[in-house]
């Protein structure tokens, strides 16, 4: 009986640990794809392509310490996307929402991060 309740008891923590992580695995890339959305809904033009194994570290990397959440709100097409993965919008203060769509996960960046992460992918500024 002891052997049971420990066995229930170790089986209940790993659901629970495994329940509450809503940190998605970033998968590594070998190069990044980003698309910008035209002014026809839904097409996207291809506007930088980035191989650097180092610039896409640093890509990667604010979306690994990013604080995830569970949410299924994708109402309009993102203006910027990666490797058809990422979802990207800027919103109305300059900060980024990011979006893994095939896992329903949403983070808003910092405005200093979402500076950062849009100079490496498009190569200019957000607006001020």
């Amino acid at each position: 009986m002891k052997k049971v309740s420990v066995l229930f008891i170790t089986f209940f923590a790993v659901f629970l640990m495994s329940g509450c992580n809503n940190q998605p695995t970033i998968k590594s890339e070998e190069k990044l794809v980003i698309e910008q959305l035209t002014k026809t809904e839904g097409q996207y033009e291809q506007i930088n392509e980035i191989t650097d194994k180092k610039e896409i570290k640093k890509v990667l990397a604010f979306f690994k310490k990013a604080e995830w959440i569970s949410a299924s709100d994708k109402s309009t097409y993102p203006k910027i996307k990666m490797n058809d993965y990422y979802g990207l919008w800027v919103m109305s203060d300059n900060a980024l929402k990011v979006r893994i769509d095939s896992l329903n996960q949403n983070t808003v960046l910092s405005k200093k991060d979402s500076n950062e992460l849009y100079q490496l992918i498009i190569g200019e500024k957000l607006s001020e």
